[in-house]
């Protein structure tokens, strides 16, 4: 056999190969099962190499507090936290609530991925496709199993919100807009910027002629008011308590330093190659397939694609005019979810039935097995290297576990402490769950109010950084008024590894200390 002949054979067998998971796949409780297997071994091994809460998690457990409130943070809004108290109340405050929640939603994420291609285009394989090429994605294949929290909500509001779409035009009554209505106002619960793809939809359905038909119902007016019921209560709360709401969300995009025609030059500048990085690498598998940009839509597009497209542009436009008007300087791919999402699903829909569907699906299958396979080699890896012990210290095997551990042994396990970050703070909420423990740079909305004139005030920080003076001066705390020890753990970063060494410092500010009532509070008061 030459060759050629042996190529040939082995391209068919690949072809062969990645055509039988599709088919394999190709309904929704084989894909569902995949998904389920998925967060199962990557939660387990992230179990194993340590019980880290990684910024966004400890951010989260620090503005919660273990308590529900209408609003934790002005710069995004509580659906997250709802639904993570939710699920502390029986799973407790240490890493496996954080954990499971994020399983959950990332198994939703995938099957409504498959669920919405396959109602775009009526080919389950493609929908298979679709689901598994998540897994090409960065912001996806690597983050969501570490980071991102209100941002998973909203991937996850943004497919329901065409998927909702969709299935209003398809079977257009008062059930399907409620569903639309339910979808926009828990997406806007979940991320402030929601508001831009519920913006773009309506934009993109009054600039085309057909779809304006469709979608001229008496019904749709309910959509707008269930969506207001949804958030009445978190914004009423936010109008009563947050004078500055508007202020602290817009800061976190504009940036500051720069007048306002610098940061929009940046925010425009920024833009394009954001998008780029946002659909990388999973756009080059897809070029690779479909060949010629050119030919990826078909000359007459249907109302689903042309809805999708629409809906992608009508976003870009608004967030390019956002930019200019408000001066954002920060634009980065992973704020980028309402442009980007809608033109990925829209690109599926294009490729569906045409001659280069096959192509497509092979080539990106293939690329999502290669992708998530890396992936898991690098988690591998990473809890091997948990196993073993080191000088070496990475910071999600410091043994926060062991400090907590020594802190409740030494007496200390119910008093008042203000951590150096949130990152320290989270991992104290979630390992002493009688202490108080806020951050020194807290984004909470309100203070907790819990803190007793009968608890000991402790700053506690991880050694190195700013000296004792300078954190202390943060607080307007001579340092002569602090008694200062060091405390040197040899303790569990909470895996099944070896212990950790790790070393702290604190600054015990005594009792009924004007730090903690300030930060911490002893009512329910907003922050100013």
């Amino acid at each position: 056999m030459t060759d050629a002949a042996v190529g040939r054979t082995r391209s068919q067998r690949l072809a062969a190969g990645l055509d039988r998971v599709l088919d394999v796949l190709a309904n929704a409780r084989a894909i569902t099962a995949f998904w389920l297997f998925y967060v199962l071994v990557l939660g387990s091994l992230r179990l194993v190499r340590s019980s880290f809460l990684p910024f966004d998690d400890a951010l989260s457990a620090e503005v919660m507090q273990g308590r529900f409130s209408w609003v934790y943070q002005a710069r995004n809004p509580p659906l997250y936290e709802w639904l993570l108290w939710a699920v502390q109340q029986g799973m407790g405050p240490g890493v496996a609530g954080h954990l499971f929640l994020r399983s959950l939603i990332i198994v939703a994420i995938g099957v409504l991925t498959f669920d919405l291609v396959r109602a775009a285009t009526g080919r389950p394989r493609v929908g298979v496709a679709a689901s598994l090429s998540l897994l090409c994605f960065y912001w996806f294949g690597w983050h969501v199993h570490d980071s991102l929290t209100q941002s998973l909500l909203l991937i996850l509001f943004i497919f329901g919100l065409m998927r909702a779409l969709i299935l209003f035009m398809e079977q257009p009554g008062l059930r399907s807009a409620i569903l639309l209505g339910i979808c926009v106002g828990l997406g806007l619960l979940s991320k402030w910027s929601f508001s831009l793809p519920a913006a773009a939809a309506a934009a993109a359905i009054l600039s085309d002629r057909e779809l304006r038909g469709q979608f001229a119902r008496p019904c749709l007016l309910v959509v707008p008011l269930i969506a207001l019921v949804l958030v009445a209560p978190t914004g009423f709360w936010l109008y009563m308590h947050q004078s500055r709401f508007a202020e602290t969300v817009g800061g976190v995009m504009t940036g500051e330093g720069q007048n306002h025609a610098m940061r929009a030059l940046e925010g425009l500048i920024r833009l394009p190659i954001a998008l780029f990085l946002f659909l990388s690498p999973w756009l080059v598998a897809f070029a690779i397939g479909a060949g010629r940009p050119r030919a990826w839509f078909p000359a007459s597009p249907s109302p689903v694609i042309r809805l999708l497209v629409r809906l992608s542009l009508a976003t870009l436009v608004i967030l390019g005019a956002s930019i200019l008007v408000v001066g954002i300087a920060n634009i980065r791919e992973h704020y980028l979810y309402p442009v980007g999402l809608p033109l990925i699903i829209a690109l599926w829909a294009a490729v569906a039935g045409s001659t280069r569907e096959e192509p497509v699906l092979r080539v990106t299958t293939a690329a999502s097995i290669l992708f998530g396979a890396l992936v898991l080699g690098i988690k591998v890896a990473m809890a091997a290297n948990a196993l073993m012990p080191s000088d070496k210290v990475a910071k999600d095997l410091v043994p926060y576990q062991g400090l907590a551990q020594t802190l409740t042994s030494s007496g200390l396990g119910a008093e008042a402490f203000i951590a150096s970050d949130h990152i320290l703070a989270g991992q104290l909420i979630a390992a002493m769950p009688r202490a108080t423990v806020v951050s020194q740079s807290t984004r909470r909305a309100t203070v907790p109010g819990t803190y007793r004139p009968s608890q000991q005030c402790i700053l506690i920080w991880p050694k190195g950084g700013a000296p004792a003076g300078n954190r202390l001066a943060g607080l307007g705390i001579a340092e002569t008024s602090a008694k200062i020890s060091m405390l040197s753990i040899f303790g569990s970063p909470g895996g099944i590894g070896p212990a950790r060494r790790g070393e702290f410092e604190l600054a015990d500010l005594g009792r009924d200390a004007e730090p903690c009532r300030r930060l911490i509070g002893t009512g329910e008061t907003a922050i100013q």
